[in-house]
């Protein structure tokens, strides 16, 4: 987008002899069409009570933002949906479209899962491992995640994609029975992309693993 200030000087028959003529300026401005540069993901598998952000950042000027579920209007015109405690209730297929004078550009689709929130323990019953939901998730920036143990021992907290490749060593070091620990997940530092991570914790011969989402 831009504005550039032009004007049209005529030179008369005789010039140099005669004057030339110049016109009054005319401002011409133009603008693009929006161009997103981060897209929803295609999936977003979260716990009920979850706070989920779904996030789609454009390059344009004097943008409008049309939230839609399943094919209902939101009324949100942001480049970020946010749920503050998700229920079965938003579960769905959500999409924006970003326009302004000159066109408009549509999102990927996203579906939102929404499954029963799991009973809440200090510690994980069937392993002893108390590894929480990091939060918020989706990771925008920075995430908190949490574990405590019932148990003593080396702990160990990674991250891996989807292949099983280790990306991120969040946190290594002896914990004792009962101990909280909260750790730091740094998209940023991590140098993480946009996707779908296990967060896996090993104490001794047990592991807990859940999934964690990163936009950038």
């Amino acid at each position: 987008d831009g504005t550039e200030e032009y004007t049209c000087m005529i030179y008369p028959e005789g010039y140099p002899n005669n004057s030339v003529v110049t016109t009054p300026s005319a401002m011409i401005t133009w603008k693009t069409v929006p161009m997103i540069t981060a897209n929803l993901l295609a999936v977003y598998s979260v716990e009920e009570e979850t706070t989920v952000i779904l996030l789609v950042a454009a390059d344009g000027e004097n943008l409008t933002h049309t939230w839609m579920k399943d094919g209902i209007d939101l009324n949100n015109n942001m480049e970020t949906y946010e749920i503050a405690s998700a229920t079965a209730d938003d579960a769905g297929e959500y999409v924006v479209t970003v326009s302004n004078d000159c066109g408009e550009v549509v999102s990927n689709t996203a579906t939102l899962e929404v499954t029963p929130k799991t009973v809440a323990t200090s510690v994980a019953a069937d392993n002893g491992l108390g590894l929480e939901q990091n939060y918020p998730n989706p990771v925008i920036g920075n995430s908190t995640i949490k574990f405590t143990s019932e148990i003593s021992g080396q702990a160990t907290l990674t991250m891996t994609d989807m292949m099983g490749n280790t990306v991120a060593n969040i946190y290594s070091n002896i914990v004792t029975a009962n101990q909280t620990v909260v750790a730091t997940i740094n998209s940023n530092d991590m140098n993480l992309t946009s996707g779908s991570y296990f967060v896996t914790l090993r104490i001794a011969d047990r592991v807990e693993t859940i999934q964690v989402s990163v936009i950038k």
